[in-house]
């Protein structure tokens, strides 16, 4: 991940109302994936975010 470490990251989750800040957790690089665009993972709370892209076939 890019940036400072202190930075915020707010991301958008669908079914919350407010946004999450995934500054403190673990990224996983999904640049070998065509269609995750991002994972993020709070060993803490056991909580996992995945980003991922609609694809739509030909």
């Amino acid at each position: 991940m890019t940036g400072s470490p202190n930075a915020e990251l707010l991301l958008s989750v669908k079914y919350r109302d407010d946004y999450v800040d995934v500054s403190n957790f673990l990224h996983q690089d999904t640049s070998e994936s065509s269609w995750i665009t991002g994972l993020w993972y709070d060993e803490e709370n056991d909580y996992l975010i995945v980003s991922t892209q609609y694809l739509v076939g030909d």
